[in-house]
């Protein structure tokens, strides 16, 4: 809108308002009743038929509607004059207009017509609010602040104004300043949730806890008949009582429970009341009562609709684990299943449900489906891969990595996830390649997750890969990045030189770091009877073997037993060495270079043949590495 149609507008409005709040209907109606009369000349002063001393002649008025730039009426009569007050606020009205016209054309004088049309009519308080938002948008604090006072004053029975006062010092982390205009409102009207709120906020700010035990006490007083008022009153109380998540005492939570109580007794049939009710004893870890109200509102709900809502089923399944009873969440979501099957969501958590129960193959599935049914879900992609490999399942953990990656390019841990299965697939060349990809990756997006594990993980799989100076090059780099927490590394790379027979000595050093830093941990413990093996000390080799076995669990110990094996054949008790082969093939069949050195022992008639000229398993396992 330009500035010759913004005169226009300004002008007629001036003169529409003021007719129309001073019977402007009532000259109409004059003048249609002279225009429907028998032809009479229109030039001719007319008047309305007399209904008696009270008739208004019009003769003289002649309302006018073509021109752009009207006059005011001539000779209006004076029961038609605008009283003062009112001719006031019909000015504020036209300026407030002529704000809103140039405000929707992009003028930049809006401001001003608000201003002159708060200047008129101080006590319209929505204006006030109006223009306080305004001037705070532009920065314009103190003048907000201000500009609300004076219409406090000039206002003091409307709660917006103070409310809003109240709003802008709580933002300015001033609650002092604040609590006076708070009360103001609530006493105007506790009613109010508006009022309630911006007390309550006050008084959470200024750790006014006794004003919140107060007011709380009060307000389950009230006269409300609306049980969202009920509600709402409750989710702020609750967050007042407990602002860092821990239940308050038993006396104030109960009397937050009574909100809730108060709602259910307006609305006991509401799924929805019921919902919001069983939220309240859930976060305040009230998880029975949760789920009796969870119950009720899923009951509701199916019969209100075609079948149970999978929102509500969820929820209500939480607060059964959460109130200690996993089957009864687990069986609730299969049900659930059954109504919604084209529902991620309860898929994923009853997959995590089956995680935590320890039934792994069951939540497999469960996730697999959930990823089918929502594939853009990043993070289920990463869980489904972790647990493929938690289940030994390394080729599925490649396929799924590498269709995760093809979905999502150059996403870092994506690409780490496939570097560790193709190292779980023993395609260890292959993982290495991924390690350098995935470093690059991770470089590009700012190197967060380049951290000490990242590199002992690298490390890992160029010694696998049989990139032996690249390996230590890796694992002194995570030695170096976190040296307090270095130990896997440290055993690593010492048992790594160890069994290969190179830098004994510096290997030895490295073991001793780790022992340091961890006493007694079992696979620190074999690396080290190992080292003394390869130097010779067979005695203090069988102690530190021995250490390890006492401290190990038994489904990690194939590899303590196939090195104390080897140690009592070399000292030469072969029974001992016959008896620990055979418990690390007990604990895992597959390890065939044991049971050849079982084989040609039991068969062999010189019972003195070297055990470390037979072929032997890896050197990972032992080191409690990746």
């Amino acid at each position: 809108m330009d500035r010759s149609k913004l005169a226009t507008v300004q002008s007629a409005l001036r003169f529409v308002s003021a007719a129309a709040l001073t019977g402007w209907f009532l000259a109409l109606s004059a003048f249609g009743a002279k225009s429907s009369s028998a032809q009479a000349d229109s030039s001719t002063p007319t008047a309305l038929p007399s209904s008696g001393a009270n008739s208004v002649a019009t003769a003289s008025f002649r309302p006018q509607f073509a021109d752009p730039y009207p006059s005011p009426p001539a000779n209006l009569p004076d029961d038609l004059l605008l009283a003062p007050e009112i001719e006031l606020r019909t000015d504020a009205f036209t300026h407030f207009v002529l704000g809103v016209c140039a405000e929707e054309s992009g003028a930049e004088d809006a401001l001003g017509f608000f201003q002159r049309a708060l200047e008129l009519d101080p006590a319209n308080a929505r204006l006030a609010a109006r223009l306080a938002g305004d001037l705070l948008g532009e920065k314009k604090t103190a003048d907000a602040i201000a500009l609300l006072k004076a219409s406090v004053s000039a206002a003091p029975k409307e709660i917006i104004l103070p409310v809003e006062l109240a709003r802008v010092y709580l933002n300015l982390r001033q609650p002092d300043n604040a609590l006076p205009y708070a009360e103001r409102a609530y006493k105007l009207a506790s009613g109010e949730f508006a009022a309630l709120s911006t007390l309550v906020e006050v008084c959470v700010a200024g750790k006014l806890s006794q004003r919140i035990d107060e007011v709380l006490r009060k307000t389950l007083s009230a006269s409300q008949s609306d049980y969202g008022f009920w509600l709402r009153a409750g989710d702020l109380f609750r967050s007042a009582v407990m602002p860092r998540g821990v239940p308050p005492a038993k006396a104030t939570l109960e009397r937050v429970n009574r909100l809730y109580g108060k709602a259910l007794e307006l609305a006991p049939t509401n799924a929805g009341c019921l919902e919001r009710t069983a939220d309240h004893y859930s976060l305040t870890q009230q998880y029975g009562d949760a789920c009796r109200f969870y119950e009720r509102a899923a009951v509701l709900f199916t019969q209100e609709n075609t079948g149970p809502s999978a929102v509500i089923g969820q929820k209500w399944a939480r607060a059964l684990v959460l109130n200690e009873e996993p089957e009864a969440a687990i069986q609730l979501l299969e049900d659930l299943i059954q109504q919604h099957p084209q529902e991620s969501e309860p898929r994923e958590f009853l997959g995590e449900l089956y995680l935590q129960q320890g039934q792994l193959v069951a939540a497999l599935g469960n996730f697999r489906t959930a990823l089918d049914l929502n594939p853009a879900a990043q993070e289920d992609h990463v869980r489904l891969i972790q647990l493929q490999l938690r289940l030994k399942r390394a080729e599925d953990a490649v396929k799924a990595a590498a269709s995760a990656r093809s979905r999502f390019p150059n996403v870092p841990n994506l690409t780490l996830l496939l570097a560790v299965a193709l190292g779980e697939a023993k395609r260890h060349q292959e993982a290495l390649e991924a390690f350098d990809v995935a470093e690059a990756e991770f470089f590009n997006s700012k190197g967060e997750a380049l951290d000490a594990s990242f590199y002992l993980t690298y490390g890992a799989a160029a010694e696998r890969a049989g990139r032996l100076e690249r390996a230590a090059e890796l694992l002194q780099k995570s030695v170096a990045l976190d040296p307090a927490n270095a130990a896997e590394a440290l055993n690593y790379l010492g048992f790594m030189w160890v069994d290969r027979e190179t830098n004994i000595e510096e290997a030895g050093v490295l073991i001793r770091r780790a022992l340091g830093l961890k006493p007694n941990h079992p696979a620190y413990l074999d690396s080290l009877g190992w080292w003394y093996f390869r130097k010779g000390d067979l005695a203090s080799a069988t102690r530190e073997l021995r250490r390890a076995l006492e401290r190990i669990r038994r489904e990690d110990a194939p590899e303590v037993y196939d090195h104390l094996g080897d140690v009592l054949f070399k000292a030469g008790d072969v029974g001992g060495a016959l008896s620990a082969w055979e418990s690390a093939v007990e604990l895992e069949p597959s390890l065939e270079p044991v049971r050849e050195k079982l084989k040609r022992t039991k068969s062999s008639s010189v019972a003195a043949e070297e055990p470390q000229n037979l072929p032997r398993p890896t050197s990972s396992a032992a080191s409690g590495n990746p």
